[in-house]
């Protein structure tokens, strides 16, 4: 597939760059608003514990979710690397 040139009857419209520093700051800012959409209900949804969670827990937690992110960025860079890319 081909991405350097449009299809034939289409015009380009906008062209937008992602890689400005600016403009990613702009979209991390308004993601803010939507996370807080849906962090602030859950917070009435899901209840405390009843007692203090021991810290080993907390750790365990930490590493898990550190160990899938990775897993998840590699899967990531598998498939560019099938596709023919590189990610950067």
């Amino acid at each position: 597939m081909n991405y350097d040139t449009l299809p034939d009857g289409f015009s380009l419209y906008k062209f937008i760059n992602l890689n400005t520093n600016k403009l990613k700051l702009w979209l991390n800012m308004a993601s803010l608003p939507i996370f807080a959409a849906l962090v602030v209900p859950a917070a009435f949804v899901v209840p405390l514990p009843a007692r203090p969670v021991p810290l080993k827990q907390v750790y365990l937690v930490a590493a898990c979710l550190i160990g899938f992110m990775l897993i998840h960025e590699l899967i990531h860079g598998l498939f560019f690397r099938l596709a023919g890319g590189r990610p950067t």
